[in-house]
């Protein structure tokens, strides 16, 4: 008897980790791909119309991360099969993802989709340890502290803010404090430039959320042009008769 076809969505803002997830689904037998998505609201506005067997689920995405599609998923008492993957890391991140009913977890430089694909699939779980235990905290990493304030500045430059900015909504700052936190964090986190420390925050799970995203403007759609009128056999006439006599 044939090996029923196992089918996948994936949800994944980055249409290169994307590839490489179809790249190692390929390689599986009697699989097929139902859906892609590139943040969590795509995601769930497609569930409505697939039931795939298996969900590869990004949990950091724009518009809704997938920390945020679990909360929803677990509310509507979802009971698809659900693999998470990311390159941050979070605190005790896999008995978080087990509170959520997610079944296995692979880092995206992983090699082993695949066999977390099978071994989910015979009813079993599969979390890649080694990437989970290798990584304890930012500062064991670095051996140094970062505070609350220091978060909180990191998560600003995710949202694009720029230092006078950051010093308004953080409140008894001034942009010059902000650089100064800044400077202080590129220099103990062995950062060049802004962008390398927010990606530091992700790696690390310092990164809250993308909800801030949620509010930027949707693009507006061109308008279509107006069909011209199909004009009679008698309107043209009528056109004909209007025009000036120089031009007739």
């Amino acid at each position: 008897m044939p090996r029923k076809v196992i089918t996948l969505g994936i949800a994944d803002d980055m249409l290169l980790d994307q590839t490489m997830i179809e790249h190692h689904i390929k390689a599986l037998k009697n699989t097929s791909i139902l859906f892609r998505s590139g943040n969590g609201k795509d995601l769930l506005y497609k569930l409505n119309y697939f039931k795939p067997d298996i969900i590869i689920l990004d949990l950091y995405m724009p518009f809704m991360n997938g920390w945020e599609v679990l909360h929803e998923l677990k509310a509507i008492h979802y009971n698809g099969t659900i693999i998470c993957t990311s390159n941050a890391f979070e605190p005790n991140l896999e008995g978080k993802l087990i509170a959520f009913g997610v079944k296995g977890f692979v880092p995206k430089q992983s090699v082993n989709l695949a066999k977390a694909i099978n071994e989910v699939m015979n009813g079993n779980t599969y979390f890649e340890t080694i990437f989970i235990e290798s990584k304890h905290s930012i500062t064991d990493q670095f051996e140094v502290e970062i505070s609350g304030k220091e978060i909180s500045i990191i998560n600003k430059l995710a949202e694009g803010k720029d230092s006078k900015t950051i010093a308004t909504e953080l409140g008894g700052l001034s942009a010059n404090s902000v650089d100064t936190y800044i400077k202080n964090l590129l220099i103990n986190f062995k950062c060049n430039t802004r962008s390398q420390l927010v990606s530091l925050g992700h790696v690390y799970g310092l990164i809250y959320t993308f909800e801030h995203l949620k509010h930027l403007p949707k693009p507006k759609p061109k308008p279509k042009p107006k069909p011209k009128p199909n004009l009679t056999e008698t309107e043209t006439e009528t056109k004909s008769d209007t025009l000036p006599s120089n031009l007739s």
